[in-house]
């Protein structure tokens, strides 16, 4: 596609917004090796969400993305978001009824298709970023497909039956102040600032993602989606608030690492 231009003709350059100053809590360090990663996606069993890279993309960094030619005709295109997001896709924000609005909105999202993107040896190319920096994440498509990420950084997450222990222990030891844990069929992720999960052991994130699989299992007689729990600074309305069409979350940052303990959560609740 043709390069972004500013009001005076120039190329619009991405750069580090002073507001991702320790926005999850803390900072991407500078010596955090940028990686190369590729992602094979698959069909949920419920459609319309958003699936972990595992890759955070550091405040003013372009990351690329690229996608075969053959994925790129099986999908019609993907969609990345930069940031959290509402399964639904939607910024965690307000109805515009309510005249509030959070600034900044800390997601972008890129459509990335044929019009866009670049395909050259059977290959589309395409480039994402952030102002503001955000966990990297792909949106479900109805066939299988793979992605390559190339300039993101790992950050810690647990993904029940995929995350093996020295992988996530490995990820742990990221500077990235971010985490999410995910149940993945038609289940559960949590996600938010990792000053709030960075204690748990991998056995008791395992023990977690397990009691969630199990509570999603009870919910999913009644309607098969999956929820989203967005641990953030602003919350939308109340002590927390529930987007039921949504199907998504929006409470207080400290509240994450009493949704991840296993020991409370089953004598106390949450």
């Amino acid at each position: 596609g043709e390069p972004a231009l500013d009001k005076n003709g120039r190329q619009r350059v991405l750069y580090k917004h002073t507001a991702a100053e320790g926005m999850y809590l803390g900072d991407v360090s500078d010596r955090e090796p940028g990686v190369v990663k590729r992602i094979t996606l698959r069909p949920r069993a419920y459609t319309g969400y958003y699936d972990i890279t595992g890759l955070y993309a550091p405040a003013g960094e372009v990351v690329k993305i690229e996608l075969s030619e053959k994925d790129m005709e099986a999908t019609g295109g993907i969609c990345v978001h930069i940031g959290q997001a509402l399964y639904n896709g939607q910024a965690n924000n307000i109805w515009n009824a309510r005249n509030i609005n959070r600034m900044p909105v800390i997601l972008n999202t890129f459509n990335i298709n044929k019009s866009n993107a670049t395909l050259e040896n059977g290959i589309y190319t395409a480039y994402v970023g952030s102002f503001l920096g955000g966990p990297i994440y792909v949106r479900d498509e109805r066939v299988n497909f793979s992605v390559t990420v190339s300039g993101g950084v790992n950050y810690s997450h647990y993904i029940l039956g995929y995350t093996t222990k020295d992988e996530f222990y490995k990820n742990a030891g990221s500077s990235v102040p971010f985490f999410d844990l995910e149940v993945w069929e038609n289940g559960v992720l949590h996600s938010g600032p990792k000053k709030y999960a960075e204690n748990f052991t991998y056995e008791q994130l395992y023990d977690a993602a397990v009691l969630w699989e199990k509570i999603s299992l009870v919910s999913t007689k009644v309607s098969t989606q999956g929820i989203v729990f967005l641990y953030d600074p602003f919350v939308a309305a109340g002590a927390a608030v529930a987007f039921p069409g949504r199907r998504s979350v929006n409470c207080p940052m400290g509240w994450m690492s009493n949704s991840l303990n296993y020991n409370s959560f089953v004598t106390s609740g949450a």
